[in-house]
């Protein structure tokens, strides 16, 4: 999924054929999903449901079904691998991004608010600066976790090569020139130091920081109409960048529209972002987006209302926040490096979710991590005896 601009319809043949070749080879695993598979379905089956009343019900199947499969991924990374190899694995993939991105990748031209300066930012090998950014910081948060893995199991080596990773993915950060991508990375990591800090406490220490946080984040959340826009614009201000977020709010305008004339059920998953669609293509001619592929409304409430309505919106939301609760209070009761890694990704793209879109793409790095980190809550493991280390 990383290499995707590079391999195009190779990587979706490779995702429909390791699903099935993994099961095979490993057939006891298929019993551990049953429960992830049964609550996080819902979302899939939603949106493959919404084919009824598409505007264009072939492309909804099509697309829904490689969404079904791509959350079907996630799930087999969250709850049927071993957290281990499951974080080293992720590893893997992301620094032979890193490395691939540091060799062959790009860059793009880009403008500054108020100047007529011209500047280059680095796209890696992703389409997009934005989705260089992103990649780059889920990188930082995976290879932090791995360092601080590897050096309680002594593990030095690995320690070293995570570290290695984690300078080229900070300077991709910096060189990409994503704003949010780089605040929300900088938190995330904060978060993911403070939990580790927060190992050497008592579990009802931990709880009572965890109930804290929660309380904090919750009122930050129903109150951020009096704080959001003011930060998010001093941010961008001093960052010299468009405060309309490069059009963005003309995009939200249209999208408001599309929300207006079809509340409860939306347009039909992947029912928008079509070739020949008129309304898409006033938002591709405006964003001069020529390709025409892996554009979004940079809102993921925005992307689900479009798509799929108010229902919709109201299933993905009890579904994801249940799930991302029950995470964390596991995370707190039994810190471990993935479950760590686990919590300060989702306070990444939760920092992210006003400005760009996830977890609805189809055959997705970011769904399905998302969608990996969600069911890792509800894995079913024994308790095991826990390993000492100096």
């Amino acid at each position: 999924m990383l290499f995707e601009q590079l391999l195009r319809s190779v990587t979706a043949l490779a995702l429909v054929v390791a699903l099935p070749i993994y099961f095979l080879l490993r057939p006891e695993q298929l019993s551990k999903i049953g429960l992830a598979a049964g609550v996080l379905g819902l979302l899939p089956a939603f949106a493959l449901l919404s084919a009824f009343w598409s505007a264009v019900p072939q492309t909804t199947i099509y697309y829904g079904t490689e969404y079904l499969i791509t959350v079907l991924i996630g799930i087999v990374i969250g709850v049927a691998l071993n957290s281990h190899q499951a974080l080293l694995g992720l590893f893997v993939a992301f620094a032979a991004h890193a490395v691939a991105s540091m060799l062959i990748g790009g860059y793009t031209l880009v403008g500054r608010a108020g100047s007529s300066v011209v500047e280059l930012a680095f796209i890696g090998i992703m389409a997009s600066k934005n989705q260089a950014a992103d990649a780059s910081g889920v990188g930082m948060l995976i290879a932090s976790a791995v360092a601080v893995f590897a050096v309680g199991f002594r593990r030095y080596f690995l320690a070293l090569c995570a570290l290695i990773v984690l300078v080229i993915d900070v300077w991709m950060v910096l060189r990409a020139d994503s704003t949010g991508a780089l605040v929300a990375a900088m938190l995330a990591a904060m978060a993911m130091i403070a939990m580790q800090f927060g190992r050497v406490l008592s579990v009802q220490a931990r709880t009572m920081l965890f109930i804290t946080i929660t309380t904090t984040l919750s009122l930050a959340f129903a109150l951020r109409s009096f704080w959001f826009d003011a930060v998010m614009g001093s941010i961008l201000k001093s960052a010299g960048k468009d405060a309309t977020l490069t059009g963005r709010t003309y995009i939200w305008e249209q999208a408001s529209r599309l929300i207006e004339a079809n509340p409860a059920f939306g347009l039909g998953y992947n029912a928008f972002w079509n070739v020949g669609n008129p309304d898409a293509e006033l938002i591709w001619k405006f964003g001069g987006i020529a390709e025409k592929r892996g554009f979004n409304f940079h809102n993921s409430a925005t992307e689900i209302l479009v798509h799929l309505g108010y229902v919709g919106f109201t299933l993905f939301a009890v579904v994801i926040g249940a799930l991302a609760l029950i995470l964390a209070i596991r995370v707190t009761r039994r810190p471990e490096a993935f479950g760590t890694f686990a919590v300060a990704y989702l306070f990444f793209m939760g920092i992210r979710t006003p400005v760009e879109s996830f977890g609805l793409n189809p055959f997705s790095y970011a769904t399905a991590l998302i969608f990996a980190i969600l069911s890792f809550g509800l894995r079913n493991e024994h308790r095991r005896r826990a390993t000492r280390n100096r």
